[in-house]
């Protein structure tokens, strides 16, 4: 019987890797809780709503930063076509 030994893809995307770095989710739950601990004290807000706050304010900053980013890449796709933009 023959065997296919597969050779492994190339890995072209090492965007991601920062994600594995030691002690990026640890710090990114800090920066959540501590947020939430700094709107808590500022505003005298309820708990509850300052976790509202919190996940709204993560929300627009993710979604703005997922939008940029896709905004660049089509920019780039179109000025490396010389659409003149």
């Amino acid at each position: 019987m023959m065997y296919v030994n597969p050779t492994p893809k190339a890995d072209l995307n090492r965007n991601p890797d920062w994600f594995t770095y030691t002690g990026v989710w640890t710090a990114y739950i800090f920066i959540i809780f501590f947020s939430w601990l700094l709107i808590l004290s500022v505003s005298g807000y309820t708990p509850s709503m300052a976790w509202t706050i919190v996940h709204f304010s993560h929300f627009l900053v993710i979604s703005s930063l997922n939008h940029l980013n896709f905004c660049f890449r089509v920019f780039w796709i179109l000025n490396f076509c010389n659409f003149g933009f």
